[in-house]
């Protein structure tokens, strides 16, 4: 079995450092959406707003694509709460990744299809950011869930996928990244990395990471909120797929919060986690706040081939 290269314990250790935000500016309104999508070291690019992500920075649209690459769709307008980006490459190494994220069902899905020779390749990027406002002094239980597939359509030795999530709860982190390979003739599930940050964690009471695969996990974490404070939300999400892989992240899981009764929150946003969850395969609604959510950690990196 070929082990990991340099360039791919590098992304793994990206993946695996807590994430770390700007300030939020005192009244500022803070709320978007962020999708990078990149085709064989290519890429597209949105934020819905400025100073939601320090990679990229500006609010809008921008296109880094190269002759036989496109994306869908060609442009996307600044303030949107919910986005999708997807782009395809059809040169020699055909690759396809995209990217989608709603605020207002917390949902963020991707997909990667890198199967068409051993030098294809691509990573998907979704990001969600917004503060909230509970009305009340206590705690709030926090829960996630992530699923999804990795698969091969030609199992080249030494082929690599990851998937990793991230997500900021005040000042409370907690990040998630697993990775699988080929030897072959299988693909072997490699590390799985959960956790919180700081590692004597500030706000939480508790948490649990449960179910730990290469492809997902369960998280339960209870927090410390105050009625009236700001609590900045990031939620990322990212994977990396490459020669003859596909990753297929985009029927992803759930964030819920649970507030005792009378509890409830207001957002810069006005929508975060308003809305119902749509999906092909929808997952069991656990509460009116509920969304799907794949939460990504790390800055995303330009794919680079040794």
């Amino acid at each position: 079995m070929k082990f990991l290269s340099s360039k791919h314990l590098l992304f793994a250790a990206l993946l695996a450092a807590p994430l770390i935000t700007a300030p939020i500016a005192a009244g500022a309104p803070h709320y978007g959406v962020v999708l990078a999508d990149y085709t064989n070291s290519n890429y597209a690019v949105y934020a819905s707003a400025s100073g939601l992500n320090p990679n990229y920075n500006n609010a809008g649209f921008f296109n880094g694509l190269v002759a036989g690459q496109s994306v869908n769709p060609t442009t996307l307008a600044t303030g949107l709460n919910t986005a999708a980006l997807t782009v395809t490459d059809s040169n020699a190494n055909s690759a396809v990744a995209g990217g989608y994220g709603d605020l207002r069902t917390g949902t963020m899905r991707n997909y990667i299809d890198a199967s068409s020779t051993a030098n294809a390749g691509g990573n998907a990027f979704v990001e969600l950011a917004d503060t909230i406002y509970f009305n009340y002094t206590g705690t709030v239980t926090v829960q996630t869930h992530m699923s999804g597939l990795i698969s091969a359509s030609h199992l080249y030795l030494g082929s690599y996928a990851s998937e990793s999530y991230s997500f900021i709860f005040g000042a409370a982190a907690a990040s998630f990244s697993g990775v699988e390979q080929s030897n072959g003739t299988t693909l072997v599930p490699g590390s799985t990395i959960g956790g919180v940050y700081p590692p004597s964690p500030f706000g939480w009471v508790d948490y649990n990471f449960t179910n730990q695969s290469a492809t997902g996990f369960d998280f339960t974490g209870t927090y410390n909120v105050t009625a009236g404070t700001a609590v900045p939300i990031t939620l990322q999400f990212i994977s990396r797929c490459e020669a003859g892989l596909i990753c297929d992240f985009r029927n992803t899981g759930t964030i819920a919060l649970t507030m005792p009764q009378g509890g409830g929150f207001t957002s810069d946003s006005g929508v975060f986690l308003t809305g119902n969850q749509t999906s092909a395969t929808p997952e069991p609604v656990t509460c009116a706040l509920t969304g799907a959510g794949l939460l990504a950690i790390g800055a995303l990196r330009r794919r680079q081939r040794s």
